[in-house]
């Protein structure tokens, strides 16, 4: 019996009238009125002024409210000038209400953000979109939100916020960080200065749902110290195709926080992707200083490159660590290597966590080297994670580009892995559940085996798994007896099923060399019922009742590679027993088959 379920959605609409006035103890000008901790705005000027208090709008006797909201009432242009955060403020969300903005200056139209800064900072709502294949806008309100002006749809500076990238490479942590909350800024054309996450060494933060995609000509989509995803659904897509990005997708600039260490942080519940769309640069480099990159995923990470050309980490980068946590989905899937090494330092080390799903999918090979993984590179699996790993280019295991530039795996509880000859690439680790695995090695806890010792070399997919999983029971959704009467014996006799349809038993047990388990089935008929149902299994035959009997055990099943089956024909199987004192008439019930673990 199948279950489902249905989600209901419900949409709250709620009408939110304003009311602006002064409160004592506040100032207002022309175009910033105040609501208690609210501030609303209506051109760029003002919304500096309140950032950076260049107009003094703030003074001892107008104190900026500890929790500060700024609501952006329309489309406006930020000033075409860099100033720095008012050093009063302390956490602050500047809404701009679905609002649109643009920059006085390509090259500015920014608020810089000092390293000893310990600002909360949020920038909410925001819909900057495009389809312009030029960055200048004629038309746009002036910064003073009094006529018209000519202003630039994005910058070379990030949105809104950043930091003087002249203090990078001397800061090695700093406690401010800049949120971005329910942001959508769609350039999807080559607009030259289009970077529009620029931040430094300010850590950065989404939350809520956020959808970022540029192409980018001589630039980069970000120069950050980090991505974190607290909650909600962030999404990044750089490049158009072309080679337009430079030197890489994300480029740090001289990130010398978390002691040189690139954290990727995504949180329970919370989903990341990202995707390169570019021809050559890879998704991450350095430059300035190398970085190692610690990505933890808690949640769902997908990582994606389109081109053959490009691998995820290029130069500067010290190794990459991937911590899977438990219920984790980690999703990478590229054209060329996903791991290379293109890195400063060819190293990679993954950690799965029991119940983490990891899908590790190229066109050509997850990994290339030229020689074996070393600098303590290795996949370090516990009992319970799930890697579905796929090289299209490359017969060797389902791994790296050559049987010789193996990578060690080290089974901290014991794993099954099996090999597939020529699948197609997977997009989930239950991709390869319903084909035949080619052959299979089972590796004992405690285990390091080289990759290239896995599976054998002929094979593009490897699946490291173990579990108990049954994909098949009984695999028919009616079984049909159709008889006359007439045609019964006087006593009662076992009869064959009249559809034809073989039962097929399918499960599949990847924990250990001797699986345990039994299939159970039970019987409750929906009216009362002039015969009896049976499972018949060789010789042997059990009758059936509203509680669950074993019919079927592992031992009695064909064995291949992890994958144990059964099949019955019409004679066996699911029979019913009936005599000719049965009462002719139009019977049904419903069998429920259960798969558990251990012989009962």
């Amino acid at each position: 019996m199948k279950l489902s379920t249905s989600r209901l959605v419900i949409l709250l609409l709620s009408c939110l009238i304003f009311g602006f006035g002064i409160m004592k103890g506040q100032t207002a000008e022309a175009s910033i009125t105040a609501s208690g901790s609210t501030y609303t705005v209506t051109s760029g000027d003002d919304l500096f002024n309140l950032l950076t208090n260049n107009k003094n709008y703030w003074s001892s006797q107008n104190v900026p409210p500890t929790d500060l909201t700024i609501k952006v009432a329309n489309t406006i242009t930020l000033p075409g000038y860099d100033v720095s955060l008012y050093s009063g403020l302390t956490n602050v969300k500047v809404d701009f209400q679905q609002h649109q903005f643009y920059a006085g200056s390509y090259v500015a139209s920014r608020v810089l953000i000092p390293r000893t800064s310990s600002a909360q900072l949020t920038v909410a709502n925001v819909n900057n979109t495009s389809n312009a294949t030029t960055n200048q806008v004629t038309g746009a309100p002036n910064s003073a939100g009094t006529g018209t002006t000519t202003a630039y749809l994005s910058t070379y500076y990030g949105m809104l916020f950043s930091s003087d990238f002249g203090l990078s490479a001397g800061t090695t942590s700093c406690a401010a960080q800049v949120t971005y909350d329910n942001v959508v800024y769609n350039m999807p054309n080559n607009l030259v200065y289009n970077q529009p996450l620029c931040t430094y060494f300010v850590p950065i933060n989404f939350t809520g749902k956020n959808k970022i995609v540029t192409a980018v000509s001589g630039q980069q989509v970000g120069e950050i110290a980090n991505l974190k995803v607290s909650s909600g659904t962030t999404e990044i897509i750089g490049g158009d195709g072309s080679s337009g990005l430079a030197g890489g997708m994300f480029y740090p600039y001289y990130n010398n926080l978390n002691q040189a260490d690139f954290p990727i942080d995504v949180a329970k519940g919370a989903t990341l992707t990202l995707t390169n769309k570019d021809a050559r640069a890879p998704m991450f480099a350095f430059i300035g200083i190398a970085n190692s990159v610690t990505i933890n995923n808690q949640g769902t990470l997908n990582l994606n490159a389109t081109s053959a050309q490009t691998t995820l980490f290029g130069s500067g980068t010290k190794g990459v660590t991937l911590n899977a946590s438990a219920q984790a989905n980690t999703n990478i899937s590229t054209a060329g290597a996903a791991f290379s090494n293109d890195m400063g330092t060819t190293k990679f080390i993954g950690n799965f966590a029991d119940q983490s799903r990891t899908v590790l999918s190229s066109a050509t090979s997850v990994f290339k080297n030229s020689s074996a993984w070393k600098n303590n590179s290795s996949l370090n699996v516990t009992a319970g994670a799930k890697i579905a790993a796929y090289s299209g280019g490359t017969q060797t295991g389902g791994l790296t580009d050559s049987s010789s530039h193996y990578i060690p795996v080290t089974f901290n509880g014991g794993s099954m892995a099996q090999g597939f000859l020529k699948p197609s690439a997977p997009s989930t680790t239950d991709d390869y559940t319903g084909l035949e695995p080619a052959d299979s090695k089972f590796n004992a806890a405690g285990s390091t085996v080289n990759s290239n010792d896995l599976t054998n070399a002929n094979n593009k997919g490897l699946l490291i798994s173990a579990e108990l999983l049954g994909t098949d029971l009984g695999a028919v959704d009616q079984y049909k007896w159709d008889y006359n009467i007439a045609d019964l014996s006087e006593q009662p006799t076992l009869l064959p099923r009249t559809t034809g349809n073989d039962l097929y038993f399918r499960v599949i047990d990847t924990r250990s060399t001797t699986p345990s388990f039994s299939v159970m089935a039970s019987y409750t008929p929906a009216e009362t019922q002039p015969f009896t149902m049976w499972f018949k299994n060789d010789q042997s035959a059990v009758q059936l009742s509203p509680t669950d009997q074993t019919v079927l055990s592992a031992d009695q099943m064909t064995a291949d590679n992890g994958v144990y089956t059964k099949t019955f024909d019409e004679n066996a199987g699911l029979l019913i027993k009936a005599s000719i004192a049965a009462r002719a008439g139009s019977y049904t019930g419903k069998v429920v088959w259960t798969l558990v673990d251990g012989v009962h």
